[in-house]
């Protein structure tokens, strides 16, 4: 990709520094880590996450041009973040969307399932409310079971154990199962 081009699908934004997943309910984790790589290519990280401080013009070390390159550096960063989320998530930051700091603690306060109760319950609830899908295979049942799992790991009251995992699998098998089913139990 050339320095002045940009990609946004229903699903990702790429860019020269790289490409990310869209920020949307229940991909944070998977956001974060492709957005802090993105960001950190393309120095600006230590700004959104708050330990680059802008430069004080009355000090020594800070220059005219150093407080310009901070400012283009801190516009990108804005940039990119807005770039990496969906139009829901962007309602989440309207009113903070000028400062690349305040957008970073903003999503994760909102979307961070470790952080916020009532994302985390979100989650469990959908894991709950999860069918077999009439063109699932067995691997593909389990791996959207599995990724429920992940995103809620380490999040105590909300993490789904391997034994609430497995009785989902099971009960939730379509009818051609059955056998297997019964099998399973009976063992």
């Amino acid at each position: 990709m050339n320095e002045t081009q940009t990609s946004i699908t229903n699903t990702t934004f790429s860019c020269k520094y790289g490409s990310c997943t869209l920020l949307k309910h229940g991909n944070y984790a998977q956001w974060l880590a492709d957005i802090e790589i993105l960001l950190d290519a393309a120095n600006v990280l230590e700004i959104v996450n708050g330990t680059e401080p802008a430069p004080v013009l009355s000090t020594r070390s800070s220059t005219p041009d150093r407080t310009q390159e901070y400012s283009n550096r801190r516009k990108l960063a804005r940039t990119l973040l807005w770039s990496s989320l969906t139009s829901n998530a962007r309602q989440h930051v309207m009113a903070v969307r000028n400062d690349p700091h305040d957008i970073w603690t903003t999503l994760k306060k909102r979307y961070d399932v470790s952080n916020n109760d009532a994302a985390a319950a979100r989650l469990k609830g959908q894991f709950h409310d999860e069918k077999w899908k009439s063109d699932d295979t067995i691997n593909t049942w389990q791996g959207r079971l599995l990724d429920y799992q992940a995103r809620l790991v380490g999040i105590s009251l909300w993490a789904i154990s391997d034994k609430e995992l497995c009785l989902k699998l099971l009960t939730g098998l379509s009818s051609s199962w059955n056998t297997i089913k019964e099998q399973i139990w009976s063992s």
